[in-house]
């Protein structure tokens, strides 16, 4: 009887599919990183910024908190488009999102 209660536990936690991902990515100052999109922009004839949300937000297993566009999102559009007139900004996501520029 415990076995089987422990099996069906266990292959409900195995149908919510878990895992674990590894990754890793180069630390970079993020004031940096905005000065260096908003220098680029100001000297390209136009801009494409593509935005949006990966799976870190949007998934079926969970509701979003909020529909802003994570992080400093919102802040690289208005910088980049203020010295770019000609910036043209997609969205990739699944579901709504607000931008406040």
């Amino acid at each position: 009887m415990i076995y089987t209660k422990l099996f069906q536990q266990l292959n409900g936690f195995l149908a919510s599919n878990p895992g674990i991902r590894l990754g890793g990515a180069e630390v970079r100052d993020p004031d940096e990183l905005m000065n260096s999109a908003v220098s680029l922009a100001k000297d390209a004839d136009a801009v494409i910024a593509v935005v949006g949300l990966s799976a870190d937000f949007e998934s079926e297993g969970y509701d979003r908190t909020t529909l802003a566009l994570p992080g400093r999102t919102d802040e690289l559009i208005s910088k980049v488009s203020a010295v770019n007139p000609r910036t043209v900004v997609v969205t990739q996501s699944v579901s709504f999102s607000t931008i406040e520029s």
